[in-house]
């Protein structure tokens, strides 16, 4: 995992940077491991969710109770579950 500088990190978010496949019986594959980055300046309020391998952009803030589950451009306010565009920072 990748975090930027001046990055704050509310209480109760969650960072997945591990999952498992799924497979046979069992249901449960081998390890999958990807990276999340975490760009500067980002917002992540509490009871977040952080899926892996996504990558926040600088200057973002994400409201609480989000799952981010894909890329996110710098610069918005991003919520909701999935975590969608809602306006710019700037």
């Amino acid at each position: 995992m990748t975090i930027g500088d001046r990055v704050l990190i509310s209480p109760y978010v969650v960072v997945a940077s591990a999952s498992h496949g799924y497979s046979g019986t069992d249901h449960l594959g081998p390890s999958v491991l990807r990276e999340v980055k975490i760009g500067d300046g980002v917002w992540i309020a509490a009871h977040v969710t952080v899926t892996s391998g996504v990558s926040i952009g600088p200057c973002t803030l994400v409201g609480a109770n989000s799952t981010v589950v894909k890329n996110l451009e710098g610069g918005h306010l991003v919520s909701g579950n999935p975590a969608q565009y809602v306006r710019d920072m700037v």
